[in-house]
């Protein structure tokens, strides 16, 4: 029994250190020296921090390492089992840090600190994340204003702060965000910060900024906030911060602070332009906050203000440039006289006051089964819209206007009888050998682009435009010796009239400046004559008998004539 006992306590001996153990990191660094440029763990790591100073590809490969490590040169994170995890509690750092001019990027590696930071970058730094988790007690990405310049791209994953913004950006060179998820949102100071996508939601722990303006990294229970003129900076560009945000979005749902918000600090002078375009979305349930706001400590109501901020000569500076973008709550004190502001599904939307246009087009080269429409040239035809709108007195000023020029096919079984009787009226006045091929509508459609509502059709312009028809190939076919000649007429106020319509391999084109029912038709003639060429070139008529006799006759008396002329000169020679 005893020796039962032993056995199965060596085993559990066996079995729980196999478990547990994971080499020291020192070993780790011996495989990345001897590499060719590429590690895969093969075990877990950990132990003390240790630099990486060798271009390296490291993948995880599911195993785990312990410990801070510093990345001093060109390294890549991977994962490819998909379990893999860099951890450390390091509560006054980063488990992984960027310095010394080292380049860091994470594709698909897990990247934790239950304790402070989970990447930090320093001293000229740059950091890509492609993809991949990074979740950290303080934030997921930090920089550091004291200690250098930081560039950040990010192209996706998953960060997520417990307090704290998820991605503090305090210094130059900026941030570049496409896509991604930001857990407790984003903290920007200077630099070049352009967002064109990714999800950013407010921390749900909320310091207030009414107490702590002066703190350096703090969580505001703002999705994105800026704490600006409060950092000075020793690089080439200063503290400047030009803030561009064209997608993403913005989401604060803790009842206390704004999407999008800028603190207007005023200790020290900064300048600070800030666009907002495109197809950001920016939404807060506060109360008193709005999806975009600029507030000063005293628009915040603060009490005892410390005596270097809210200097009256450095707030109020920031440039603000709103072009586009949709916002829970009205942002229409921001925008210039050439941008409206409409509502579209409880979103306050910002467009453009100038007219867009969509028009079609045909590739003349396409093999078409049915009728195809569309215009022939876009010169000019903006400034001929507008002013079709202007004589038409159609007021656009408190719409994003959009015209759009449509084609739909019409059935003759259902088109109205009245209009049908009248292009077939105007068909065979004309001739009665002339067959009604297709119909067709053309509308002009001015829209709010803004709600993508209907505001009006246009039935008339002040000039004409330039249309082109694809004819289908089975409609150009004729037999041989048959020309067959193409017309549009249009039928427009109850009047059916036929326009001047060119021809060109197939391609039918014609101008119009009426809008409603156009229709196709043909008319097929044989040629009589075996040389008759139709259009510009001369037709010669073929020789006929008649006059084959006179030639022939006209030959004969001239040789007869001649030979009597020499049987006389030869007479008179002998």
């Amino acid at each position: 029994m005893r020796k039962y006992v032993m056995s199965l306590i060596a085993m559990l001996i066996l079995f729980v250190s196999v478990n547990v153990y994971a080499a020291d990191i020192s070993e780790l660094t011996k495989l990345i020296d001897a590499s060719e440029g590429k590690v895969v763990l093969e075990d877990d790591y950990e132990g003390n921090p240790t630099g990486i100073r060798k271009k390296v590809t490291i993948d995880l490969n599911g195993h785990k390492i312990n410990a801070i490590l510093g990345i001093i040169d060109d390294v890549t994170l991977i994962d490819s089992k998909g379990t893999g995890e860099i951890t450390s509690d390091y509560a006054d750092g980063a488990t992984v840090q960027v310095v010394e001019n080292g380049i860091l990027t994470v594709d698909g590696a897990t990247i934790k600190n239950s304790a402070g930071y989970g990447i930090a970058g320093y001293d000229n730094s740059k950091i890509t994340i492609k993809s991949g988790k990074i979740e950290s007690y303080n934030s997921a990405i930090s920089g550091n204003n004291t200690e250098g310049t930081l560039d950040v791209t990010i192209n996706g994953g998953v960060f997520t702060a417990k307090e704290g913004p998820a991605i503090y950006m305090p210094s130059p060179v900026g941030c570049k965000i496409t896509d991604g998820t930001f857990n407790g949102g984003i903290s920007v100071r200077m630099g070049v910060i352009n967002i064109s996508g990714g999800k950013f939601i407010a921390n749900p722990v909320v310091n207030d900024i009414k107490s702590s303006y002066m703190k350096q990294n703090i969580a505001t229970g703002d999705a994105l906030f800026v704490l600006a003129g409060s950092y000075t900076s020793d690089y080439k560009t200063g503290n400047k911060l030009d803030l561009n945000i064209t997608g993403g979005e913005f989401i604060t749902e803790n009842k206390a602070g704004s999407a999008i918000v800028i603190y207007d600090l005023g200790k020290v002078k900064q300048d600070v332009t800030i666009k907002l375009d495109g197809s950001l979305v920016a939404k807060t349930n506060a109360s008193d906050r709005g999806a975009f706001d600029i507030l000063t400590l005293s628009d915040l109501g603060v009490e005892n203000i410390d005596s270097a901020y809210n200097n009256k000569d450095l707030v109020g500076l920031a440039d603000v440039t709103i072009t586009g973008g949709s916002y829970s709550t009205s942002v229409g004190h921001f925008l210039s006289s050439d941008y409206v502001m409409g509502q579209k599904d409880g979103m306050y939307v910002v467009a453009s006051r100038s007219l867009t246009i969509e028009v079609p087009t045909v590739d003349k080269k396409a093999d078409v089964k049915n009728v195809t429409v569309g215009v022939a040239s876009s010169d000019g035809l903006k400034n001929i819209l507008e002013k079709s709108l202007k004589d038409s007195k159609i007021d656009t000023s408190a719409i994003s206007p959009e015209v759009i020029i449509e084609s739909t096919n019409l059935d003759k079984n259902n088109i109205d009888d009245v209009i049908l009787d009248g292009i077939n009226k105007a068909l065979n006045d004309k001739s009665k050998d002339i067959v009604l091929s297709d119909l067709f509508d053309i509308s002009v459609i001015l829209k709010d682009s803004i709600n993508n509502k209907k505001v009006t059709l246009l039935t008339e312009l002040s000039e004409e435009l330039e249309f082109n028809i694809l004819v289908p190939k089975a409609l150009l076919e004729v037999k041989e010796g048959v020309t067959r000649t193409f017309y549009i007429v249009r039928y427009h106020d109850g009047k059916a009239e036929f326009l001047d319509t060119v021809n060109n391999d197939g391609v039918l084109t014609f101008k119009s400046d009426k809008f409603s029912a156009y229709a196709i038709a043909y008319e097929d003639k044989t040629n009589t004559n075996a040389g008759e060429v139709t259009g510009e070139t001369e037709v010669k008529n073929p020789a006929t008998i008649d006059g084959i006799g006179l030639a022939l006759f006209a030959g004969v008396f001239s040789f007869v004539a001649l030979a009597g002329t020499g049987y006389i000169l030869v007479k008179k020679h002998n």
